[in-house]
């Protein structure tokens, strides 16, 4: 039962994926997350951190549109927050796509209260693509970063936690890690308000 749900939860597959942005969210996340250039329509990436043209930043759900939000009542949240900021970042592209085909997740560094870029596929690693057509930095380069967020915004963790949980899981399905880099894995989905949620609790139980 366990597994099923699992399974059932891990929704970052490809036909979840969305393919073009909702303006209304993604303006949302701009407020929110306060990344408007003042002086012109240019937003920040929240892990690189520098204006880039609109359309080269997308609006991401982390928990994807397409579930229409089945799935967050595990969570202790409610299908409408699927459209809620906290379940939104602004990804350039690049990073946006590994970020759905969990090639890489965000790791809670607990001594400095931040989020940390963590990449796991090793293609992606050695790769000289850029993560996105306007600017010349790599996957490398971006490994370790912190995600930039404003004073008292932050996304829904438990979500980003979860996330995080499923690709460590998918990265040593595809032996990307071995088993002591997966052991290293620590879930933070406690630092949200609210109960831990209790499927995740079962999952704890069961190892």
């Amino acid at each position: 039962m366990v597994i099923q749900k699992r399974k059932r939860l891990d929704i970052w597959t490809p036909s979840k994926r969305t393919l073009v942005d909702s303006t209304e969210f993604k303006n949302s996340l701009i407020s929110y997350y306060d990344r408007k250039d003042p002086r012109s329509s240019d937003i920040k990436c929240m892990v690189l951190d520098r204006f880039y043209p609109r359309d080269k930043v997308r609006g991401s759900h982390i928990w994807k549109y397409a579930t229409y939000g089945e799935g967050l009542d595990e969570f202790g949240l409610k299908e409408d927050d699927v459209n809620k900021e906290r379940n939104g970042l602004l990804l350039g592209e690049g990073i946006e796509l590994a970020f759905d085909s969990k090639q890489l997740c965000f790791l809670y560094d607990p001594i400095n209260t931040k989020f940390i870029v963590k990449v796991l596929d090793p293609g992606l690693l050695q790769s000289s693509t850029p993560v996105s057509p306007s600017q010349t930095r790599t996957f490398s380069d971006i490994n370790n970063l912190p995600l930039c967020l404003p004073a008292g915004r932050s996304p829904f963790r438990r979500l980003l936690s979860w996330h995080a949980e499923c690709t460590y899981t998918t990265a040593l399905k595809k032996t990307w890690i071995d088993q002591p880099a997966f052991d290293t894995f620590t879930t933070y989905d406690n630092l949200s308000n609210g109960a831990r949620p209790d499927f995740l609790e079962d999952l704890d139980n069961e190892e």
